[in-house]
């Protein structure tokens, strides 16, 4: 058994312990690198925007929403702005852009961070330019297209990671 004194100074180094845990934890969730304060959050949902703060950490966004109590190295004030967090172009038309500058500044710009290239090309290859509904057949085509760029790709990016480089075409 031990003594009533070296119980209590356990207890107690156990205690301060534990808060001091609890209070780095509240710390480190409430800090951020960025915070984005009192903008207008459009998320590309297609749902109304609404009222937000946006913290970063790292490169991602940590979170959305009433942070009224956060704290980041670098706060901005959005009053009146409108803050998309990031919209994907299924679209794109940008190469000539992007040749021009690679930076991607006039899809940036707009709030695009991602940009899918080809994504037509299926449907145009299949079907041409007409507008029109795919026939069972058609579709299935067109699923095995995307199905074999895929694949394609994979086997590009894993020989060019693994040092094997690009394939040769024939």
């Amino acid at each position: 058994m031990r003594p009533p004194a070296l119980q209590r100074a356990l207890r107690t180094t156990v205690a301060v312990l534990a808060l001091l845990l609890v209070s780095a934890a509240a710390t480190a969730a409430g800090r951020y690198d960025t915070l984005i304060r009192n903008g207008l959050i459009v998320d590309g949902s297609g749902e109304a925007p609404y009222p937000a703060d946006l913290a970063i950490r790292g490169d991602r966004i940590a979170t959305i929403g009433d942070l009224e109590d956060a704290a980041a190295a670098r706060v901005i004030d959005a009053t009146g702005k409108a803050v998309s967090p990031g919209f994907i172009n299924m679209m794109a038309w940008s190469v000539i852009d992007l040749i021009r500058d690679g930076r991607g500044m006039s899809d940036l710009t707009q709030g695009i961070t991602l940009e899918v290239f080809g994504a037509t090309t299926p449907r145009a290859y299949v079907l041409g330019m007409d507008d029109v509904q795919p026939t069972p057949a058609q579709l299935m085509a067109m699923q095995d297209f995307v199905r074999d760029a895929m694949r394609e790709d994979s086997e590009e990016w894993e020989n060019m990671l693994t040092g094997a480089g690009p394939r040769a075409s024939s």
